[in-house]
């Protein structure tokens, strides 16, 4: 936690802080994650999709399609159709 009051706005400057503006986002934990830790958060579909070798992606997607996905998992995945998605969710199960 900061050791000082804030408030944040829409373009992620922080106000009323006895330090200078910060123009870069902040990463808010993720509640289920400070609750019970990471190990103990079931991981979202983008998270498991990462921990995937490329190997096994090739065996369903270009390889325009798995760079675009690698880089950025979580914008790719909420992009894709359904049936993308349901073949992700198959790989990162394991079947």
């Amino acid at each position: 936690m900061l050791p000082f009051s804030m408030k944040l706005m829409k373009n992620a400057c922080i106000l009323g802080s006895d330090r200078p503006r910060l123009f870069s986002s902040i990463n808010v934990p993720d509640a289920y994650e400070t609750a019970f830790g990471v190990n103990e958060r079931p991981l979202k579909l983008h998270e498991k999709i990462s921990c995937v070798g490329r190997e096994k992606l090739a065996e369903y997607f270009s390889d325009v399609f798995i760079d675009r996905l690698l880089s950025n998992p979580e914008r790719v995945i909420d992009g894709a159709s359904p049936e993308v998605v349901l073949t992700l969710e198959e790989i990162a199960s394991g079947k």
